[in-house]
């Protein structure tokens, strides 16, 4: 009985072992990425449809976040900064991956960058205690479909991002200088003449022996 998914499974779980230390992070980033991202979204779906029905103007902050406000705050903040921090990263890591993209890829990215921007403004005063964020509160329904909207824009943008192809970059080629041969050192210079005394024939003397004369 085969089973492909397995398989596929299997094959992914090998590729983890195989991951460098460059691999890991840039998977941990995507992870970040998406996880504070899919957090503001179900937290801005929560807050409307079921929190802000039964909201008024004069107990939004009660019904909202039942005295744990704070604890909202800071999860939007972290949420922020992680996908500041891992968005930026991820580009720079796409820029220097794969070469130029097409213009429609810089146009939604743009574009996504911009709602990331609304959207981080807007939880940010949804969740805060200024005067500003009161105000926002008094017309809680409007402002909690806005981030919504715009969270739902990010993601979309993101799936027609991660659609465009993307062509890797053709690694350097590395030329190969040329190999010269060291000079030659005095102790190599005395052996290669001792070798060539040693290849020379000896002649036979040109003076006759002492007896022959």
């Amino acid at each position: 009985m085969d089973f492909p998914m397995l398989a596929m499974a299997m094959e992914q779980f090998v590729l983890l072992g195989e991951m460098t230390g460059s691999d890991a992070l840039a998977l941990l980033s995507r992870i970040l990425h998406t996880t504070c991202g899919a957090t503001l979204l179900g937290g801005a779906v929560y807050l409307r449809f079921v929190l802000a029905p039964v909201a008024g103007q004069d107990n939004a902050e009660q019904v909202l976040f039942a005295g744990r406000r704070k604890a909202w705050a800071a999860c939007v903040g972290i949420c922020t900064l992680l996908l500041l921090v891992s968005g930026f990263y991820n580009l720079g890591l796409i820029v220097s991956t794969y070469e130029k993209m097409e213009p429609p890829y810089h146009g939604l990215l743009g574009l996504k960058i911009l709602l990331a921007l609304g959207l981080f403004v807007v939880s940010a005063l949804i969740a805060g205690k200024s005067s500003g964020a009161e105000k926002v509160r008094k017309s809680l329904k409007w402002w909690l479909n806005v981030a919504v909207v715009l969270a739902l824009g990010i993601f979309v943008c993101g799936a027609v991002l991660r659609s465009i192809p993307h062509i890797p970059k053709a690694p350097p080629i590395e030329s190969e200088a040329p190999a010269f041969d060291a000079p030659p050192t005095e102790e190599t210079t005395e052996g290669a003449n001792e070798d060539e005394d040693a290849t020379i024939p000896t002649l036979p003397s040109l003076q006759s022996p002492a007896s022959d004369l």
